[in-house]
């Protein structure tokens, strides 16, 4: 018997996090080996003009990895 109130829950959501960082890890991997988008979260928005290609920030410059060639 546990006297923690807490216990199960915070238990329960450190399995979770474990769950979630190995598929987050598992998406990477994939992304970088097969190409930026191969898998994503979600369905990405449709646009009136399509892909328009990474587009240079005002405070920074984007790094390669950041563009789809």
């Amino acid at each position: 018997m546990s006297y923690d109130l807490f216990e199960h829950a915070f238990s329960a959501v450190q399995e979770q996090k474990k769950h979630h960082t190995a598929l987050s890890n598992t998406i990477e991997s994939l992304n970088k080996r097969f190409g930026m988008d191969t898998i994503n979260f979600g369905v990405p928005p449709k646009t009136i003009a399509g892909y328009v290609g990474t587009k240079i920030a005002f405070s920074r410059v984007p790094d390669k990895e950041e563009f789809r060639e």
